[in-house]
């Protein structure tokens, strides 16, 4: 029975894992195109454009075609929980909620807001 717990548990573990591996290769493989900017009490966000787009490379750096929140390139980090953080600057980060081979979800905090950035795979 010890056996088989173990046998469990690190087959979970090592699942575990292999999916963060998959979610940093699943980033970086495509350039990710907006499909829509909302922020909680406000609704629709105009700050960027349909169809900006932001590109995730292995060695840390992302890259975008307008201003998020004012920066058109910054770094990103997978944290020991396995959530991938993007820096804006020195205090203001970005976290994926959600990411499929079709979609990336990101959330940006404010101090009183959330604005949720919505992004469709493009190649």
């Amino acid at each position: 029975m010890k056996k088989l717990i173990l046998t469990l548990s690190f087959l979970l573990c090592l699942s575990f894992a292999f999916a963060q591996t998959m979610s940093k290769e699943l980033l970086t493989q495509k350039k990710w195109v907006l499909k829509s900017d909302v922020m909680s009490g406000v609704g629709k966000h105009n700050s960027l454009p349909e169809n900006t787009q932001i590109e995730f490379k292995a060695n840390g750096r992302w890259v975008a075609t307008e201003g998020i929140e004012s920066l058109k390139e910054g770094t990103w980090e997978q944290n020991k929980k396995g959530e991938i953080i993007l820096m804006l600057g020195m205090k203001k980060k970005a976290k994926v909620t959600s990411l499929t081979a079709s979609e990336l979800k990101m959330s940006i905090k404010d101090k009183a807001n959330m604005r949720e950035l919505v992004w469709g795979g493009e190649i």
